[in-house]
C-alpha cells in the first residue's frame, strides 16, 4: 500500500502538468484562431473545469485499483 501512496504522490503533479499544458495550447490555439474575452469567459473555463474532473476521477479510479488490488493480496489463500 505504501507503493501505491508514493506513486499518488508522483502521478497527482504529473496529471496536472499535462492539464496545464493541454489548456496552454488550447488557449494559444483559440487566440490564434481570434477568440474573444467571451469565449475565454465561457467555454475555455468549462473546458478546464471538464478536463480537472477527468483528472480527478482518473485519480480516484487508480486510487481504488491501488487499494484493491492491496487488500486481495492480503486476503489467506485457501
Amino acid at each position: 500500500m505504501r507503493t501505491a501512496i508514493v506513486k499518488m504522490l508522483f502521478l497527482v503533479p504529473i496529471l496536472l502538468f499535462i492539464d496545464w499544458i493541454i489548456m496552454v495550447i488550447g488557449g494559444n490555439f483559440s487566440n490564434m484562431c481570434g477568440a474573444n474575452d467571451q469565449f475565454f469567459r465561457t467555454t475555455y473555463c468549462y473546458f478546464g473545469i471538464v478536463i480537472l474532473i477527468i483528472t480527478f476521477l482518473l485519480f480516484v479510479f487508480l486510487l481504488l485499483r491501488a487499494f484493491l488490488d492491496s487488500h486481495q493480496n492480503i486476503q489467506p489463500k485457501q
